[in-house]
């Protein structure tokens, strides 16, 4: 028969030594330990499966260490593949029309490449800026490359000079540029025009050189600047004011932010004319040009230039004394309205005086007045009329056929003319008209009284 036992034995010694391969990693790794109480058997192989685990962990710690290594020189060479020329960043549009304070007119583009130049699909981040200055570079200075493309946007600098600009990725090398910033250019003059409106004249100056207006009526100024225009209306002329960019009819202040228009209006002066009337009566006076009817109206406006001419009008019972101011006389009043004039017309209650005539010689004859008012028959007695004080008066003597009219004497003296003219005053006139007998009739007439018994 066979041993059975001997068999059991080995089974039960396999199976303590897989129990204690189970408890060595629990060993090697717990505080705890596999517990002291010995398993029949299973101590030397408990001891000698911990010394190989010893063994085995000394290896695996000297494989870490040589991995850690390995992983260093891995690190260094991945460090080292990154700085190497298998990539690079590379300009290709570079910046242009580089101006002080403004954008720059072509913003810089830039590439990541791998090696062979094929383009790098990166997502890395690109930064520029100025180096080896304080002065900062204006705008967005990191962006996001897409697609390994970085393109810059709204980059500037503040100041005009010479600069280097930088830009950079992470891991590969810099790439550095020579910028020139030009300084900003003065904007463009601006154009401020005047023009002139209205049937006057006038002239429009600046008080800065450019607009002289008669001649030169527009002209340009540097952004910015405030211009004072003046307006001076020619004689005869009058400035009625501005329009445009300008209003009122003062000095116009225009500031050049931009082109400026104004209008100036200068019209044909007008001036006044006045008529005022004085004395003890009323009479009426007339202008013409019409404008004046005083009366009613005696004020009124007449263009620079203009010649009026006045007229008194009156009843027989008024005397029109004259004028006062801008006219003398009692004739029509002529004024030329270069400025404004003012004239007075008196008027006073004309009273009644007596013309009377007195006969002289030995004739026979006729006296009759103009206006009537005296009509003499023919002597020898006086006669005469009453008329106003002012009245022009022409007396008229006719000889019959037996006389003859030899002159005047009184107020018409001097004047041997059949008719005599004189201005009634405020005394009485007295004038003698002379008529003397023919000699024939002086005979006859003398025969006649011889036989009438006398001398």
């Amino acid at each position: 028969m066979r041993d059975t036992s001997s068999g059991s034995a080995r089974t039960w010694r396999i199976a303590a030594w897989s129990f204690a391969a189970l408890l060595l990693p629990l060993a090697c790794t717990r505080d705890d330990r596999v517990p002291t109480t010995p398993i029949e058997g299973a101590a030397s192989v408990t001891a000698s499966a911990a010394s190989k685990g010893d063994d085995k962990q000394q290896h695996d710690d000297k494989a870490d260490k040589h991995d850690d290594r390995g992983d260093k020189r891995d690190d260094k060479g991945d460090k080292h593949e990154d700085k190497s020329p298998n990539q690079s960043l590379v300009l290709t549009v570079p910046p242009a029309g580089a101006v002080a304070g403004r954008p720059f007119v072509t913003q810089p583009v830039l590439e990541l490449r791998k090696k062979g130049g094929g383009a790098l699909k990166s997502d890395r981040w690109v930064s520029a800026a100025l180096v080896g200055t304080r002065v900062h570079l204006g705008g967005a200075t990191v962006i996001h490359a897409n697609d390994g493309v970085a393109a810059f946007t709204d980059l500037s600098v503040p100041v005009a000079g010479t600069f280097t600009l930088a830009f950079s990725a992470p891991d590969v090398e810099t790439v550095r540029v020579s910028l020139t910033v030009e300084g900003a250019a003065p904007p463009p003059p601006v154009t401020l025009t005047v023009t002139r409106a209205g049937a006057g004249t006038g002239r429009v100056a600046s008080d800065v050189t450019g607009v002289d207006c008669g001649a030169t009526c527009a002209a340009d100024f540097p952004v910015g600047t405030t211009v004072t225009l003046t307006a001076t209306a020619d004689a005869g002329s009058a400035f009625d004011g501005w329009s445009g960019a300008c209003s009122g009819t003062g000095s116009c202040v225009v500031t050049m932010d931009a082109a400026k228009a104004v209008t100036a209006t200068f019209s044909v002066a007008q001036f006044a004319l006045t008529v005022t009337s004085a004395g003890t009566a009323a009479g009426v006076v007339s202008s013409s040009p019409a404008g004046i009817d005083c009366g009613v109206t005696c004020s009124a406006l007449f263009p620079s230039g203009q010649v009026v001419v006045l007229t008194a009008s009156y009843g027989d019972a008024v005397l029109f004394a004259g004028w006062g101011g801008a006219c003398t006389g009692t004739g029509t009043c002529t004024v030329t309205m270069d400025a404004a004039k003012s004239v007075t017309a008196t008027f006073n209650v004309r009273s009644q005086q007596t013309l009377m005539v007195l006969y002289g010689g030995d004739g026979i004859g006729t006296v009759v007045s103009s206006p009537a008012g005296i009509s003499c028959d023919g002597g020898p007695f006086p006669c005469g009329g009453s008329f106003y004080q002012g009245t022009v008066v022409t007396l008229t003597a006719t000889a019959d056929a037996a006389s003859d009219f030899t002159g005047w004497t009184g107020a018409c003296a001097s004047t041997t003319a059949t008719t005599c003219t004189l201005t009634m005053g405020a005394t009485l006139l007295k004038v003698t008209p002379t008529f003397t007998l023919k000699p024939a009739a002086s005979l006859a007439l003398a025969a006649l009284e011889r036989a009438r018994g006398g001398p």
